[in-house]
């Protein structure tokens, strides 16, 4: 669940909190300041960071996939030789 909206909407309100509902108290800038802080905090915690991944690692699923493909494409081409009326 992300929290960072949550608090991007907590902060609207206070901030128009005369507009929204007259009776609550004004907010001052240091509140203000720790929210901001809250919902900062809160958004790079609940984004994680990509893997890293080494060259090696990336030319190994290049690998992997081309001869996935290769063995897709084979076999269709097999499939295909099978059919009656095929030209092969």
């Amino acid at each position: 669940m992300r929290i960072a909206p949550l608090f991007a909407t907590a902060i609207f309100a206070l901030c128009f909190s005369t507009v929204a509902a007259p009776a609550l108290a004004q907010v001052t800038p240091a509140v203000l300041e720790e929210l901001r802080q809250k919902a900062d905090a809160a958004f790079k915690a609940s984004v994680p960071a990509p893997p890293k991944k080494t060259p090696e690692q990336v030319e190994a699923e290049k690998k992997s996939i081309k001869s996935h493909c290769d063995a897709l494409f084979a076999r269709a081409a097999e499939r295909d030789s099978k059919l009656p009326g095929s030209c092969s």
